[in-house]
């Protein structure tokens, strides 16, 4: 026990120590499976290169008491063939073990260790602990059913400035979050300056990467990078909380790179997507009576494989969500809308540029079915198309839709160059822009059919080309359009009105 007459054992310095003291570990192997339940400090001489504890594949390496706090520190270690001796056995197994305790882990390498029957193949978090997980690296490890790198089950972890690599799992999810406690959400997920990389669960029959269950969660600067799951790379259901510096990179998983369920409520702050591809989903889906706010977003450079509302950057179902600063830059989608699908949703978008972007349905830009209300402010469509109607956006059946202050540049498609809207109760527009928009067959910025009640103020049209109808405006059987202080100059029609086209079928029709 002394520097000139060391213990064989780590184990045996652990059971001589008391509370405060520091055992300091010399570089080599060390075949054990160590318990820890006190606030010691275990640190090795020359860092986790040279210090390698093995757990000799018979249970789990280290497992720590509930008398633990974050005083108990474990430093400078490799943590690795922690694994079931047998694989139907129920006994744990994998890395580390924190049941009930809530010690700091530090400046570790946990790799190669395997939890054949259940969760947590590096660490398996359970019963209100509570760990700190810092500047570690956590990679190949393997869990048969969820949780290959982390397994939080009704707990709380923090983990910061750590880089999470290639785990695997059997049938689950390389880190899997659940609490438990949807009511109180008092169990708190605090992830801090985290990557997590090169990962692919091509011999999974499913799953996810990432998936919290039922938590309250704070989350700072996290990145994933090439990322191919099965699943959705970023799964929240019924959870809640703040996600700031969310980054993805070539992410080219099955579904969702981020799907939000079950009445989540979370907020984002800098969130990126590029470079992605989905085989069959989209960027980010919302749904469920989910209430999402984002402020400052960057979509760019990806392809959203899957035709109607899956193959599009986000799609929002019977959800609230709320863009503010967002841009969407070179997006190719097989479905509706390549920025943006929302269906039976309240939405409200400002501040938000779509450019250069393609939907092989309809809106070029954005789609908005069935919803009570929606609102776009102070934004750009620029160079969009659609195969179908709205080279910009397209609308149908919506009660109250507000367009303010935004411009459409250089919009295409089969019908309504800029903005198309159908079959809406109340639709206002104001302060807007449209130039050099171009529709194969219907008016060359707005179309209009179906609608109740359209109003137009405060507008400019320049420049718009339509081969068919209006110009500018093309109206069929709209109940009342109101036109305001506008501006119609340069735009042309081959066959139809250069300006503005209206028809309905009976008297009731109105324009002012």
């Amino acid at each position: 026990g002394s520097e000139a007459s060391p213990f064989a054992t780590i184990q045996k310095g652990i059971d001589s120590a008391s509370d405060g003291d520091t055992v300091l570990v010399a570089d080599g192997t060390y075949t054990e499976n160590l318990d820890i339940d006190k606030d010691i400090v275990i640190i090795s001489e020359n860092g986790a290169e040279k210090t390698i504890i093995d757990g000799g594949k018979i249970t789990h390496v280290i497992g720590f008491g509930s008398s633990t706090t974050r005083d108990c520190l474990l430093e400078g270690f490799t943590v690795t063939n922690g694994g079931n001796a047998n694989g139907d056995s129920d006994e744990n197994a994998g890395g580390i073990k924190v049941p009930r305790g809530s010690p700091t882990l530090r400046n570790l390498i946990i790799k190669g260790n395997r939890r054949e029957k259940w969760s947590g193949g590096g660490i398996h978090v359970t019963d209100n602990a509570n760990p700190l997980v810092e500047g570690c690296t956590i990679k190949e490890n393997y869990a048969e059913v969820g949780g290959g790198a982390v397994d939080v089950w009704a707990a709380s972890i923090e983990i910061k400035n750590s880089t999470i690599e290639n785990n695997t799992n059997g049938n689950g999810h390389s880190l899997q979050f659940q609490t438990y406690d949807a009511v109180n959400f008092k169990p708190i997920i605090t992830i801090n300056n985290v990557t997590i990389k090169n990962h692919s669960d091509a011999n999974a029959s499913s799953g996810y990467l990432l998936i919290f269950r039922e938590c309250s969660l704070s989350v700072n600067n996290l990145t994933l990078q090439d990322i191919n799951v099965k699943g959705n790379s970023i799964e929240l259901n019924n959870s809640k909380g703040i996600l700031s510096g969310l980054t993805v990179e070539r992410d080219t998983s099955q579904n969702e790179i981020i799907k939000i369920d079950e009445g989540s409520e979370i907020d984002f702050n800098n969130l990126k997507i590029s470079q992605c591809k989905s085989n069959d989903g989209r960027g980010i889906r919302i749904r469920n009576n989910s209430v999402v706010t984002i402020d400052t977003l960057l979509i760019e450079d990806s392809h959203w494989v899957g035709s109607g509302d899956t193959g599009i950057s986000i799609l929002v179902e019977e959800s609230n969500f709320t863009l503010d600063n967002g841009k969407f830059s070179n997006i190719y989608a097989e479905g509706e809308g390549s920025a943006l699908r929302a269906d039976g949703s309240r939405i409200e978008i400002s501040n938000t540029l779509v450019d250069s972007s393609y939907s092989k349905g309809y809106g070029g830009g954005m789609v908005f079915y069935q919803s009570d209300y929606v609102s776009i402010k102070n934004s750009s469509f620029i160079a969009n198309r659609s195969v179908n109607g709205g080279g910009g956006i397209h609308v149908n059946e919506v009660d109250s839709l507000f367009l303010y202050n935004s411009t459409f540049i250089a919009d295409s498609s089969q019908g309504g160059g800029a903005v198309e809207l159908g079959g809406g109760k109340y639709y206002h527009l104001d302060g807007n822009v449209m130039e050099n928009n171009y529709s194969a067959d219907g008016a060359g910025a707005i179309n209009l059919w179906g609608n109740d009640k359209v109003e137009i103020f405060n507008s400019k049209f320049i420049s718009n080309k339509s081969v068919n109808d209006g110009g500018a405006i093309y109206s069929w059987n709209t109940d009342s359009l109101f036109i305001d202080n506008s501006t119609f100059n340069g735009n042309e029609s081959t066959d139809g009105n250069g300006g503005a086209m209206t028809f309905k079928g009976d008297e009731n029709s109105t324009l002012y």
